[in-house]
C-alpha cells in the first residue's frame, strides 16, 4: 500500500512547491523618454536674443549687435570658462567660426541632447557641425541673460540697499527679497524687451495673457524694468557679499514657490 500511496504523495509535494515558487518580480525596463520630431523654433535669429541652456550646465547667451544682421555669442561652458563669437544672419541661422571650422547655429529640437530632460523640447537651437544642443522654454523667465543674483537700483548704493530697490533672479523668477518665489512667465519678446508676468514685482496682472512688467536686458548685469501704470527704473549687479546683512542673510536662503490659490 506505500508504493501505491508514495507516487502521489510526490506529486501532491511537487505541485505545493510549484504554488509556492517565488513570482518574477524584476521590475519593468524604463521607458525612455519622448523624443521632438520637429522644431518650433522660428528661423528668425531676432527671436533668439536671450539665453539657452544645454546639457550639463551649459548655456549660451544670444545678443544683438548695432551691424547690420550681427550677433554676439557667448557659450558658458560648465567649466565656468566664456566663449564669445561674432556671428553673421543668413538664410535663418547665425554663422560664426569656431577655430577654423565655419559654424551654424540653426532651429532644432532636444532629440539628441545628453540631457533626458530636454528630448521631448523642441525649442531649441542646434550647432553644425557638433550637434549641440541649447533649448528654452519660451514661456518662462529663463531666456533672461542676466547673472543670477540681486539687481539694485543705480542710484543706491549696493551697500545701502533695501528690499524695495532690489530685484532678486535666481534663472526661474524674479522678486523682492523677503518675497517667496514666484512664477515669472514671458508672454512676449522683441529682442532684448520682454513683456512679462511677474507677480512679486508689479501690479497684479488683469489676464492670464496680460504683462505687468516689461524687462530690458541690455547685458547681464543692468535691466531696465517697466512696472505698469509706472516709470521705468535702472538696476544694475550687485555682489551678493557688498549687499546689507540682512540682503545676504535672504539670498542664501531657501525660496519655496508661493503657493497659487485656486478659485
Amino acid at each position: 500500500m506505500c508504493r501505491v500511496l508514495l507516487p502521489s504523495l510526490l506529486a501532491g509535494l511537487m505541485t505545493g512547491m510549484a504554488g509556492c515558487t517565488t513570482p518574477n518580480t524584476r521590475a519593468p525596463a524604463p521607458q525612455p523618454a519622448p523624443v521632438a520630431k520637429t522644431s518650433s523654433t522660428p528661423a528668425n535669429p531676432s527671436a533668439w536674443v536671450g539665453r539657452w541652456h544645454g546639457a550639463h550646465g551649459a548655456s549660451l547667451d544670444i545678443r544683438s549687435q548695432p551691424s547690420e544682421n550681427g550677433y554676439a555669442l557667448i557659450f558658458h561652458r560648465p567649466s565656468g570658462v566664456d566663449v564669445p563669437h561674432q556671428a553673421q544672419a543668413t538664410a535663418g541661422q547665425l554663422f560664426y567660426r569656431a577655430g577654423p571650422v565655419q559654424t551654424a547655429l540653426h532651429p532644432g529640437t532636444g532629440a539628441t541632447s545628453p540631457d533626458i530632460d530636454q528630448r521631448a523640447l523642441t525649442y531649441c537651437l542646434t550647432t553644425r557641425p557638433g550637434n549641440t544642443t541649447y533649448c528654452r522654454r519660451r514661456d518662462s523667465a529663463d531666456a533672461l541673460a542676466l547673472a543670477h543674483g540681486a539687481f539694485v537700483a543705480v542710484r543706491r548704493a549696493c551697500e545701502q540697499a533695501g528690499p524695495a530697490e532690489t530685484i532678486v533672479f535666481d534663472g526661474q523668477s524674479l522678486r523682492h527679497p523677503g518675497q517667496a518665489r514666484c512664477t515669472t512667465r514671458t508672454l512676449s519678446q522683441q529682442g532684448m524687451i520682454y513683456s512679462l508676468q511677474a507677480g512679486c514685482i508689479g501690479p497684479s496682472a488683469s489676464g492670464p495673457a496680460t504683462a505687468n512688467v516689461v524687462v530690458t536686458t541690455p547685458d547681464t548685469h543692468h535691466l531696465a524694468l517697466t512696472a505698469r501704470g509706472r516709470e521705468t527704473r535702472l538696476y544694475r549687479y550687485c555682489a551678493t557679499r557688498s549687499l546689507p546683512g540682512p540682503l545676504q542673510a535672504d539670498m542664501s536662503a531657501p525660496h519655496p514657490p508661493r503657493s497659487v490659490e485656486r478659485r
